[in-house]
């Protein structure tokens, strides 16, 4: 039995393939491009006589966009071609598809609640996954929240880093509101994923992350704390309109599919001193 992983130069796809040789789990990674210069030959007996029996799809849009870049994102047509070949397939999505639920005080979020996502990019993600799961039973939707790590060029915590570390003066000035979310570190996530990904038992919606909520006023702190800089005052900005306030995953349908040794690895860490702490320079 082997994984297959699509999309091997990606942040996810990288991490994913580096911690299947870490745990000497049978996989092969592709990037897109091998992908489709793989498809032109006869892909179906490749796969049988590999023992591949699961596609991790980890070469999805992973940006936020707006409308007019539609046309630029070329997602579908390269995942239809990884469900024609009717394989178990695990797909990576984004915890944005829940967007703002009517209840705010919800302590977390669950995967069987209904959908409202009120930008482009959840909106995108909740159709490619009906998409996903409405083609084999066996498919896998993996909703992830904010993996964060020190190959991501973009994020709250590059942010921060700039404002904190590089920057002097007076105050710390976000351009966004004091929100809440749930951030899980790269490794840890990969983690998870291959565990569902190597369970047949596993199919629907899963939930990857920590279960616990990061506010940007906290991260600023332990940023601080780290670097032994001394507290400045914050200055928030307005909440995006597309932006819960508090954005935290409920992980017990998950974490019923994880080991014992799994489980106290990762839910036991503090995600944002795990960056800080990998990312020491």
């Amino acid at each position: 039995m082997s994984l297959l992983i699509i999309g091997k130069n990606g942040f996810l796809g990288k991490s994913i393939s580096l911690t299947c040789q870490l745990l000497k789990i049978n996989y092969f990674s592709f990037s897109r491009e091998d992908w489709k210069h793989f498809l032109k030959h006869e892909p179906s007996k490749w796969l049988k006589d590999n023992g591949v029996t699961t596609i991790i799809f980890a070469a999805g849009y992973s940006k936020r966009f707006k409308t007019f870049e539609i046309n630029s994102i070329k997602e579908p047509s390269l995942l239809s071609k990884c469900l024609s070949l009717n394989l178990r397939l695990v797909y990576l999505s984004s915890s944005l598809v829940y967007g703002k639920q009517k209840n705010e005080s919800l302590s977390s979020l669950k995967e069987n609640l209904i959908c409202s996502p009120t930008g482009e990019y959840g909106f995108y993600k909740k159709i490619i996954e009906d998409f996903v799961l409405s083609h084999n039973s066996q498919n896998c939707v993996l909703r992830l929240s904010s993996c964060i790590g020190n190959e991501k060029s973009s994020g709250l915590l590059k942010v921060i880093n700039e404002k904190v570390v590089q920057t002097s003066g007076k105050f710390i000035e976000m351009m966004h509101a004091n929100t809440t979310r749930d951030y899980l570190y790269i490794e840890n996530a990969s983690k998870m994923i291959i565990e569902i990904a190597n369970n047949k038992d596993c199919s629907g919606i899963f939930n990857i992350g920590s279960g616990k909520g990061y506010s940007v006023d906290y991260i600023i702190r332990e940023f601080e704390k780290f670097y032994n800089l001394k507290p400045r005052k914050i200055k928030f900005g307005k909440q995006m309109e597309e932006d819960p306030l508090k954005h935290v995953l409920n992980m017990s349908k998950t974490n019923g599919y994880l080991n014992k040794t799994l489980k106290k690895e990762i839910f036991e860490q503090n995600q944002i001193k795990l960056y800080l702490s990998k990312n020491k320079k």
